[in-house]
């Protein structure tokens, strides 16, 4: 005679599969180690000689990213030349490093040809690193020997970003206004090996002594060859160039407005110096 199942009998198996079933999804819904929460923290720190300051940091999911300002506090001169010269993040309890997966446009050669303009408003620039883990709760920023006695010297030490401090409303409202911010820029290139003497209102900046040799191939900004000038407005600009060699002598005299195409969160365009 075949027996009829208590309906107790299915309630429980049923209240036991659910469990099963809840344990299962909160299992697979549960944080790995390696997913991080997101946050930003607000340093404000200046450098050892003011002409840089960390503004912001940001903790996403898969990186650390720095909210540089350029803060053109330095007048000396009307440009000023950068690179990234070994730059690092430094945890300060373990000494593990870590290093730059994506500088945008800001160069990490000794020479490079990278101008900033230092007579306008402060130039917001930014640099990414790969996800800190969340372990990390002070860090040093390096560069070069980390004395931070150079001028343009991307070193910040003791910086807290554990998360112990979060952003006011204010410092929200401001830190939407970096990851909107662009700065502007040119970057001159020639086919032509000749040494070209650069000048932009009136300034002497520098020589583009490299040139592109193939001749149908035009470079992208910031590339290895070119000679770029970076300002924090889109105003019209004068360029004066020289070169000369054995045989002849040239000469380029023209307005250009910074900017063009978007490019790696700099708006950016390249421009030809001819000498044929």
């Amino acid at each position: 005679m075949h027996t009829v199942p208590n309906p107790s009998f299915y309630l429980k198996t049923i209240f036991f599969f659910v469990l099963i079933v809840q344990s299962f999804t909160a299992t697979s819904q549960q944080a790995s180690p390696d997913d991080l929460e997101d946050y930003n923290v607000a340093p404000k720190q200046l450098n050892n000689d003011r002409t840089l300051k960390l503004a912001y940091i940001r903790q996403s999911y898969s990186t650390t990213t720095l909210y540089v300002t350029y803060t053109c506090v330095n007048k000396a001169t009307a440009f000023s030349g950068l690179y990234l010269n070994n730059l690092r993040i430094v945890d300060k309890a373990t000494g593990k490093t870590y290093t730059a997966s994506n500088t945008y446009g800001l160069p990490t050669r000794a020479d490079s040809k990278f101008f900033l303009y230092n007579l306008g408003t402060p130039m917001m620039l930014r640099i990414d690193f790969p996800r800190l883990p969340r372990s990390v709760k002070v860090i040093d920023v390096l560069e070069g020997s980390g004395a931070g006695t150079e001028t343009y010297n991307f070193t910040f030490k003791n910086v807290n970003v554990s998360g112990a401090y979060q952003m006011s409303a204010k410092d929200e409202e401001e830190f939407d206004e970096y990851v909107y911010a662009e700065f502007y820029a040119k970057s001159f290139y020639t086919h032509d090996p000749v040494i070209i003497d650069i000048y932009v209102d009136n300034h002497y900046i520098g020589k583009l002594e490299k040139y592109i040799p193939t001749l149908t191939y035009t470079p992208k900004c910031h590339e290895d060859g070119t000679f770029t000038v970076c300002f924090p407005t889109i105003s019209k600009r004068r360029i004066y160039a020289t070169a000369k060699t054995t045989a002849s002598s040239f000469t380029w005299n023209f307005e250009f407005t910074p900017g063009g195409s978007y490019s790696t969160d700099t708006d950016c365009s390249v421009l030809e110096l001819k000498t044929k």
